[in-house]
């Protein structure tokens, strides 16, 4: 397997799932990837850490695969020479015009393919043969397993129970995600329903932001209502979805976008910015394109409870196409036509 923007620590995010699955299926499996150089393990797996493209390639030269599977990189189509089997997963596209002639040349020779959002498909041409349709996977039966109201959830951080809806934002804190534009849109809403609470959750990889949340909440006369919760692990998040009414996305660009995901698999709705990313996996669901749109579909799910129960369920077939055991099926299967063993 080929991971290059970061060294994984762990094969159980979606993204280096693919190395665990090889592994517990028998192979002998190696994780390749950039940063400064290094060997160890990650999960009792080989780990490669190499310090430019070349010694990434020589890498994998010298390690000869059978199968290489290609996370997220734009350059890794070109590495189908190296290896027995190539399968190219979420390839971005180079802004540079001569290498993404190149790049859609070299994936047309790739012997799997796989996009984890519709949208990213327009970009490349393939034969259908190619199309493995492996997305990020998501643990559908946790999400949608029954979760009671908690009070300890808020009481354990010292925080005053709810005693309205709660908004949940769940995502890393970053300029791309645009957590403070969501809250400048929804502050009429907030000052009106006193009673209302909006939730961050996710981690401040960009403390700038976590920075602007907390100023911007003071400014506006609203801390009270606003909560920071930084990150939590999926049996809190889920723990808060018993309490919450509607999830937001104001994301500025995505991939798949677990969260919302998770939001509809627990039965919480989800409002989401109208990007193609997001539309195209969730043509049903209320999409704004700007602040004004984005206060007014959080108020009308808040006033038409029922309203964000059909969207849930409207939403049942994308969130199955994601269910972790239909990933786990697929992928073995790929994996037994790919490099079949008696």
């Amino acid at each position: 397997m080929l991971n290059v923007h970061v060294p994984p620590n762990t094969l159980q995010y979606p993204s280096t799932l693919p190395a665990r699955l090889m592994a517990d299926l028998g192979f002998d499996v190696h994780v390749v990837s950039r940063g400064p150089t290094d060997t160890g393990e990650v999960e009792g797996v080989p780990l490669w850490v190499e310090s430019s493209h070349a010694a990434l390639a020589q890498r994998i030269a010298r390690l000869r695969p059978k199968l290489l599977f290609v996370e997220s990189t734009s350059y890794g189509c070109f590495l189908r020479p190296l290896v027995h089997r190539i399968w190219v997963r979420n390839p971005p596209v180079s802004p540079t015009s001569s290498i993404r002639t190149g790049q859609r040349a070299a994936l047309w020779a790739a012997n799997a393919i796989s996009f984890t959002n519709p949208e990213a498909r327009r970009a490349w041409k393939f034969r259908p043969s190619q199309v493995a349709d492996l997305p990020y996977p998501v643990d559908t039966t946790f999400w949608a397993s029954p979760t009671k109201r908690d009070p300890s959830f808020w009481t354990s951080r010292s925080l005053s129970v709810p005693s309205g809806p709660v908004i949940a934002y769940v995502a890393g804190l970053q300029r791309v995600k645009r957590q403070p534009e969501a809250l400048v849109a929804l502050t009429g809403l907030l000052r009106t329903r006193p009673d209302l609470m909006l939730v961050f959750v996710g981690h401040a990889f960009e403390s700038s932001v976590e920075q602007e949340l907390k100023a911007s909440r003071a400014a506006l006369g609203i801390e009270k209502q606003v909560l920071l919760l930084g990150a939590l692990p999926h049996a809190d998040i889920k723990s808060l979805y018993a309490w919450t009414a509607l999830t937001v996305t104001n994301s500025e660009h995505e991939t798949q976008c677990m969260s919302v995901y998770e939001s509809l698999a627990a039965g919480v709705p989800a409002v989401i910015s109208a990007i193609p990313e997001l539309m195209s996996q969730f043509p049903g669901l209320p999409a704004h394109a700007d602040g004004v749109s984005l206060s007014a579909h959080v108020e009308e799910l808040l006033a038409n409870p029922r309203r964000g129960a059909m969207l849930v369920e409207d939403a049942r077939p994308q969130v199955a196409w994601a269910d972790r055991k239909r990933h786990d099926d697929v992928f073995a299967q790929t994996v037994e036509r790919l490099v079949p063993r008696r």
